[in-house]
């Protein structure tokens, strides 16, 4: 009797040793669209979240899909079956073009957007995807919470609730998620109007562990007083080679180098994973990160 009792109290014990080195992790990928933004993420009960979906604008006149291309592709190798949610930050086409080749490969649940409303063929095309599939689509505004996963916290933190801004870069969904001690900062395309309006609401509860810099790094978003309340200790450029508008602007690079904030970029590693159990994080390249 007394050793049935012992082997039940190691047996325990090595469950409890197991689990605890076995923590349920959260994983994020920025994934390498070229000049566009997309982010997956898996939470650590499962459930999926596409932020933006890269894209073609229709103005370079090109075929080119990386929703079909790369996107697709992406999630059916990582055994997506079903999405969770969509979230499309805003109506530029380097985010939402490719969104339509991704509602009509993988079951949706809902897609949200920023309500601002576009006529770009880009958004034309989105939300001709939507209504075919009869997906169930929702508005995002300042001060809402997401949910998806009891684990993790999604804070919106832009556009502002009973306004918008002129500029459709300023009127992007900004997301702030938080899985225990760690946190991300998603800016899409966000620049020095909107970043001043988080900061003006929100102050120093924005300080996130990782960045995804706005706007791709370009001269227009990232101010000092945007970056000093952020504090990340990794920052996320999303951005594609030889795109023609200089992003990322090397003054937006020299101010991560003088804080002392690694910076990964899509356009030299390639896809960029994030993991983490809430407490630590480790990140994982396609390529070697360039010194």
């Amino acid at each position: 009797m007394k050793k049935s009792i012992l082997k039940i109290f190691f047996l325990l014990l090595l469950l409890s040793a197991w689990a605890a080195s076995h923590s349920a992790e959260l994983s994020v990928t920025f994934v390498d669209v070229g000049q566009g933004d997309c982010i997956f993420i898996r939470t650590p009960n499962g459930r999926t979240l596409l932020i933006d979906g890269g894209g073609t604008p229709s103005w370079k006149e090109s075929n080119y899909d990386p929703g079909e291309s790369v996107v697709v592709p992406f999630l059916k190798a990582d055994g997506v079956n079903k999405l969770d949610c969509i979230v499309a930050t805003h109506a530029d086409g380097d985010h939402i073009g490719g969104l339509p080749a991704v509602l009509r490969a993988i079951p949706v649940g809902i897609v949200y957007e920023n309500g601002f409303e576009g006529d770009s063929p880009e958004y034309q095309n989105l939300h001709r995807a939507i209504d075919s599939k009869k997906i169930v689509s929702s508005v995002l505004r300042q001060g809402m919470h997401l949910i998806l996963d009891p684990s993790v916290t999604f804070y919106v933190l832009s556009p502002p609730r009973d306004y918008y801004f002129e500029d459709s870069n300023n009127n992007a969904i900004v997301i702030r998620m938080v899985y225990g001690e760690v946190s991300f900062l998603f800016t899409a395309d966000l620049e020095f109007e909107g970043e001043y309006n988080v900061v003006k609401e929100y102050g120093d509860r924005i300080q996130s562990t990782i960045l995804k810099v706005g706007h791709h790094g370009s001269a227009t978003s990232t101010s000092d007083e945007f970056l000093a309340a952020v504090s990340p200790e990794i920052a996320v450029i999303q951005v594609g080679k030889y795109n023609g508008f200089g992003h990322p602007y090397p003054g937006t690079l020299a101010k991560f180098k003088d804080a002392g904030i690694e910076v990964f970029r899509t356009d030299q590693v390639g896809n960029i994973r994030i993991d983490t159990d809430g407490k630590t994080y480790g990140i994982r390249t396609d390529r070697p990160q360039v010194k």
